[in-house]
């Protein structure tokens, strides 16, 4: 499974997916044109972000993408509602 990590994230955490076996790609820098490029790249099954911005364009260019994360409190830089229609 490939995990794509967007924003700052504990390198504990991260290193702890690497020991369940997750293929996790680490980039804080992306942001709107530079997180799709990286999804496309990429093809995360699963995006972590905290205040990244997560629109209808970033869920809809990764046919991969099955989960959104937040680590974070509340979900409003996530288009929920997209992401639920997909």
């Amino acid at each position: 499974m490939n995990v794509l990590v967007a924003d700052k994230f504990s390198m504990d955490g991260m290193e702890e997916m690497k020991a369940q076996g997750l293929n996790v790609v680490y980039d804080a820098s992306l942001k709107e044109d530079s997180l799709v490029k990286a999804m496309q790249e990429h093809k995360p099954n699963v995006l972590i972000v905290r205040s990244t911005k997560v629109t209808s364009t970033h869920i809809d260019c990764c046919d991969e993408l099955k989960m959104i994360i937040r680590a974070g409190a509340g979900t409003d830089t996530i288009d929920g509602a997209h992401a639920k229609s997909k």
